[in-house]
């Protein structure tokens, strides 16, 4: 693996930075999925910075760069508008996989998810003084369990979760939030405050959602 806070990544003074969020600590389906893998994880401490239960998540939308208070107050009540009419929804996510920076999870399906970030775009587009990033190509959910922050060979963590049976944990999506983000590259991982949290609509296709985060074998 290679060091996931290259100098190309690396926020100057480490943020923070508004972003929008999932925050999946407060699942407890997830967090057990991801404690699962940490026993695979934990040998290699020294080369990974292994995210706690209570920076879990899922970014939406990213915002790389420093916003003032009428900015974020900005932010909110886009984010609001946008959202408004949106259903809570399910995803499925699993199983962790080991990639060239980092340990990471998909969410599947994509539909949900992308029309998350398609409104978050807009309303963070909207923002008079924010630049959005170009979008890069297909947008693919996905939460980290751990960050590399060496250049080191990691063939035999890729091994042993290959050979862990595959987990997944079933999450109802039905609230996301609004931080401020930095970035802890000595230790390797992202944390945040909360600026504002969003509630989705609660029915999902007629029917209340399910308890949030049940976890499947």
């Amino acid at each position: 693996m290679q060091p996931f806070f290259s100098p190309r990544k690396l926020w100057p003074g480490g943020g923070p930075y508004p972003h929008f969020i999932i925050e999946l600590g407060g699942h407890p389906g997830f967090t057990a999925f991801a404690r699962g893998y940490r026993e695979y994880l934990a040998p290699c401490a020294g080369a990974l910075g292994i995210v706690p239960d209570e920076w879990l998540h899922a970014t939406v939308q990213g915002i790389f760069q420093p916003a003032g208070r009428e900015q974020m107050e900005q932010l909110g009540a886009a984010a609001r508008r946008e959202l408004a009419g949106m259903a809570a929804f399910d995803v499925e996510a699993g199983p962790a996989r080991v990639g060239q920076t980092a340990v990471t999870v998909y969410l599947y399906p994509k539909d949900g998810m992308a029309e998350l970030a398609g409104r978050l775009r807009a309303a963070a587009g909207s923002v008079p003084g924010i630049a959005l990033r170009p979008p890069d190509g297909e947008f693919f959910a996905h939460a980290t369990l751990a960050y590399s922050r060496l250049d080191w060979d990691a063939r035999q963590l890729d091994q042993s979760v290959k050979a862990e049976p595959v987990r997944r944990a079933s999450i109802t999506i039905s609230h996301v939030s609004r931080v401020s983000e930095r970035q802890d590259s000595a230790v390797g991982i992202y944390t945040w405050t909360r600026a504002e949290r969003f509630a989705l609509e609660a029915e999902i296709d007629g029917r209340e959602p399910a308890p949030a985060g049940t976890i499947r074998p």
